[in-house]
């Protein structure tokens, strides 16, 4: 479930997504784990999980810049870049 929330997971389906990549991130937890968690979870709880999702996806926008060279790309759409869309839309999904 870590691995898909910091994905940017924001239903059970996203997080179902990654049971076929169970050699990537590992067993994926069943839906009513993964309910039985959220229910436990109050504003302050959620508002830490956005918390540190924003602040790792900091850092790897950071690790892929000194890695490539360059930052990501913006997000585009009809050939067109989406004003304040850098990184791109899917890496802000909160």
């Amino acid at each position: 479930m870590t691995v898909a929330v910091a994905c940017g997971a924001t239903t059970i389906s996203d997080i179902a997504m990654l049971a076929g990549q169970a050699e990537l991130s590992g067993t994926v937890a069943s839906d009513s784990t993964c309910w039985r968690l959220l229910d436990r979870l109050d504003t302050a709880g959620l508002g830490a999980v956005a918390r540190a999702r924003s602040a790792a996806r900091e850092v790897v926008w950071v690790q892929h810049a000194e890695l490539s060279g360059a930052p990501f790309p913006p997000a585009t759409a009809a050939d067109k870049v989406l004003p304040g869309s850098s990184p791109p839309l899917w890496a802000t999904r909160s």
